[in-house]
């Protein structure tokens, strides 16, 4: 049996190898133009600054690993558990960055999708993080 601080350890660093993968896609979806073709206005700049508030949010959020929930399929694990931070974006940084209230404003179906595109990005790589790591 795994002790919990092993446990823990494991879950955040998951989801801070998510937080990167996820940070990768979005930083992709805007360089190579997807994002403004979806008029979706994003441009990340892929630096430490941009970089390291994501990982540390993918770790915590790396921590719902810890819940049983289809352990024995990571992939499925992983796209379910991503519809933790697409809420949490929906609930909070996206109002908060346009200046509104909670639910105040309607990022577009666009945007929505690739904010639930990028978090399963995380999903699927912290899944791989967990299976690789024999947890």
């Amino acid at each position: 049996m795994k002790t919990l601080p092993r446990r823990l350890s494991l879950a955040f660093a998951a989801g801070a190898a998510g937080g990167v993968a996820a940070s990768f896609a979005l930083w992709l979806a805007s360089a190579s133009g997807l994002a403004g073709a979806l008029e979706v206005r994003v441009a990340p700049a892929f630096a430490a600054a941009w970089l390291l508030p994501r990982v540390l949010w993918g770790g915590v959020f790396g921590l719902l690993f810890l819940l049983p929930l289809a352990s024995q399929r990571p992939v499925a694990q992983g796209l379910a558990l991503s519809l933790v931070p697409s809420l949490f974006h929906f609930f909070t940084s996206l109002p908060r960055d346009a200046g509104a209230g909670v639910l105040e404003r309607d990022p577009g179906l666009a945007a929505a999708l690739l904010v639930v595109a990028v978090n399963a990005a995380w999903g699927v790589a912290a899944a791989a993080w967990l299976r690789a790591t024999g947890s």
